[in-house]
């Protein structure tokens, strides 16, 4: 088999929650879950030849991207899709299946686990498979192959007779995350991957998956509540390896790399013993880490750790189930300082509860907190989460419109914000004052310039501040 794993080009993205508005600047990361694909179908099918087209490392546009197609002539291609590139995956599909018709289509990802009935009302899309692929994938492959049908495969949605919707096995949680196969960095042109953030080339990895924890607007749905890991000397042997390829800065896109603190001491520990000279970025929980933790973590070369806020008092965070006070925020922020690791702080505007004087309240603590980076988004009702579930018990979301945009996308679906008490436009008002209050401070300027080491570093960094600050 040709195997075809694809990140469409984006031209017709739908916006949420304003986080976007750095797109552009911020730099593209490597499309990992394609490379754990990747990686699987090299090692359990090795005869089939499978290649990554990411259209968005490569600024391939949709035209581009057929010519490439049709070099390729695949026989299967999977996308990973989220809801916000729904419109642009589809109008991919219905190039491919225009050019190619036999081409068999295959969605995974979030928007595919959610809405899985809805995406096959699409008809260029064949097959659908929820939860997670690494394992199911290659199956579904095997089945290809053997002339079977599917059915057995883990996750899968297909169309019977008549057009009726089959179901398959429910999807299946990976237990043992070692069980998956490393990717290989040299599937992509890792050259093409720069975050802004960043100080030099940058992998992206996760060492776990899932998370335990029941914050009212967040939802992994196809990675699910239950936390499993990869073993300290598989994450340290995913580091060695790229590190061969002369990578030696990382981020690490764990909901939370800190849940269980044996585990990140030893990794720590690890990474002293191999003689790794690494960098690398983590996101946790204020709750979850110590002195002790963030010491280790600081001598195995960690810079910056990215918390999740969310909001300035402790009765805010309590309507946001975050389980963290503001207290533990500010211990964890102020042991960062002490110790010497940046920190990124992110904030929500808006939310179940609050009023104008609330948001104020959160971006005056935003400024006492001083950590390295802020980040702002207005807060978005996402589908699958308690939010979007509650918004609709309460009355304030009216018709369940994302499974309506899933059934029918339009270029002119506009996200909905959480507007209890303040409305669209006040939110925004306050986003905008959120991010110039905390980044035209003359003494936050001078620090970060005084920090810049290279014309490469000032040259990303001043593309995202002057975003930042004409907001």
């Amino acid at each position: 088999m040709k195997v075809l794993l694809l990140r469409a080009p984006l031209k017709n993205r739908i916006t949420a929650d304003m986080s976007d508005i750095f797109d552009e600047d911020v730099g593209v990361y490597p499309p990992l879950g394609l490379l754990y694909l990747h990686a699987s179908l090299r090692q359990m099918r090795p005869r089939d030849e499978v290649n990554i087209l990411d259209c968005i490392s490569e600024g391939l546009d949709r035209p581009a991207f057929i010519g490439r197609f049709l070099e390729f002539k695949p026989d299967i291609v999977g996308i990973t899709v989220l809801t916000f590139h729904l419109l642009d995956v589809y109008r991919c599909a219905a190039a491919i299946k225009k050019n190619l018709p036999d081409t068999i289509i295959v969605l995974g990802g979030p928007h595919a686990h959610l809405f899985p009935e809805e995406t096959l009302g699409n008809p260029d899309i064949d097959y659908v498979i929820t939860g997670e692929g690494e394992f199911s994938f290659p199956l579904f492959i095997d089945n290809l192959e053997n002339g079977t049908v599917p059915s057995d495969v883990p996750g899968i949605f297909y169309r019977g007779p008549g057009d009726s919707i089959v179901r398959g096995n429910p999807p299946t949680l990976i237990k043992n995350l070692d069980t998956i196969p490393p990717i290989d960095f040299s599937a992509v042109r890792i050259d093409k991957y720069m975050p802004a953030m960043e100080k030099e080339q940058a992998a992206i990895l996760m060492s776990s998956r899932g998370c335990p924890y029941k914050c009212i607007y967040c939802d992994r749905p196809h990675l699910g509540n239950i936390y499993r890991t990869h073993s300290p000397m598989r994450v340290v042997d995913d580091m060695k390896r790229a590190v061969n390829r002369g990578i030696r800065s990382f981020q690490f896109f764990d909901d939370t790399f800190t849940i269980i603190k044996s585990r990140v001491l030893e990794i720590c520990d690890l990474i002293a013993e191999e003689g790794l000279n690494i960098t690398f970025s983590i996101r946790a929980r204020v709750n979850t880490v110590n002195e002790e933790l963030l010491i280790a973590l600081k001598k195995a070369g960690c810079r910056r750790i990215s918390f999740g806020v969310e909001a300035g008092s402790n009765r805010m965070l309590k309507s946001l189930r975050k389980n963290i006070t503001v207290e533990e925020v500010i211990q964890a922020f102020r042991l960062c300082k002490k110790i010497g690791i940046e920190t990124l702080a992110d904030f929500i505007i808006g939310g179940p509860d609050q009023t104008r004087q609330d948001v104020l309240e959160t971006i005056d603590f935003a400024l006492r907190l001083n950590p390295s980076y802020a980040q702002f988004t207005i807060m978005t009702p996402f589908p699958g989460t308690d939010l979007y579930q509650l918004g609709m018990d309460k009355g304030l979301i009216k018709t369940d419109y994302w499974r309506e945009f899933a059934k029918n996308p339009a270029e002119n679906f506009e996200t909905p914000v959480w507007e209890e008490h303040l409305k669209r436009e006040e939110l925004l008002e306050l986003f905008q004052l959120a991010y110039k209050r905390f980044y035209r401070r003359p003494g936050y300027i001078l620090k970060e310039v005084s920090k810049i080491r290279s014309f490469g570093e000032f040259y990303r960094k001043a593309r995202v501040g002057l975003k930042a600050l004409s907001v």
